[in-house]
């Protein structure tokens, strides 16, 4: 037989499975933004060493400074890819 104090005591049981369930949401998405944080400045370090490497060689080749631009092309939700990331070194970490 059910009692109200039982079911007041399932409901707290279910609210607390729940915040539990929340908390670890929500540290599983802080540790994936830091990964794509991390991501992110390590692919501004390879375009920076890229640019520098390219405009060194137009240098040498032209005599003098030279003024590089690049521009770098983000695909909408690659982050969500597994097949991209993998593609770019970061699958199976």
């Amino acid at each position: 037989m059910r009692t109200p104090a039982s079911g007041r005591v399932a409901a707290q049981a279910r609210q607390f499975a729940q915040e539990i369930t929340d908390g670890v949401k929500r540290s599983a998405d802080c540790k994936k933004q830091a990964a794509l944080e991390g991501m992110k400045k390590e692919l501004e370090t390879m375009v920076g060493r890229v640019k520098q490497v390219r405009r060194q060689a137009r240098e040498r080749l032209f005599g003098g400074k030279v003024f590089l631009e690049v521009w770098v092309k983000v695909r909408r939700g690659w982050t969500e890819s597994e097949t991209t990331l993998k593609r770019m070194g970061y699958g199976d970490q």
